[in-house]
């Protein structure tokens, strides 16, 4: 069953699913992780998560109110800290606290930070018409970092991009279909 047609009424239905998949208004329990590393002496994150207090079409993430910030700060990565976040894709589990809200507006949570995702990536979600939820998401959660002149698209290569020292991108290209 993919996840975007998993309503709450055909989870509901799935009792195998709860408690520990799903809750007992059949919304799914979904895990969605960063992984934060040091490489001589860069700090980079990749993927930012779901996001807290953003408009979602998904009920689990809509007008979340998580700890993400103060656990990654628990970590040592404050997020002024970081240099270099990787989103290996653009969707609302994997961008989601690129962006933090400050008054009525969106900002870059992580100021000092490059956001870098492939330009195929960009250049698919550019060439397609998306839903309302997904322009919603690239709203609050990609745009803002692109205007504040942090994000940068990368051309991988079939062996792979080094973007720090240590660190490089390796294509691994999707169908787009389901997206």
């Amino acid at each position: 069953m993919a996840a975007a047609r998993a309503t709450t009424g055909l989870v509901s239905r799935t009792p195998w699913l709860s408690p520990e998949f799903a809750d007992e208004q059949g919304v799914l329990r979904l895990a969605s992780h960063s992984f934060a590393v040091e490489v001589d002496g860069m700090r980079v994150l990749v993927d930012t998560g779901i996001g807290n207090g953003k408009r979602r079409a998904n009920p689990a993430w809509h007008n979340l109110n998580s700890d993400y910030e103060a656990r990654l700060r628990a970590a040592g990565f404050a997020p002024e800290s970081v240099d270099v976040v990787v989103l290996t894709h653009l969707h609302a589990d994997h961008v989601g606290w690129n962006t933090r809200a400050e008054g009525d507006a969106w900002v870059p949570t992580f100021p000092n930070a490059r956001y870098l995702t492939s330009r195929t990536e960009w250049d698919y979600w550019a060439g397609v018409d998306m839903e309302e939820a997904r322009r919603q998401m690239f709203r609050d959660s990609v745009h803002p970092v692109r205007e504040a002149g942090l994000f940068d698209l990368i051309d991988v290569a079939d062996e792979g991009t080094e973007v720090a020292p240590g660190i490089r991108l390796l294509p691994t290209p999707a169908t787009h279909r389901g997206r």
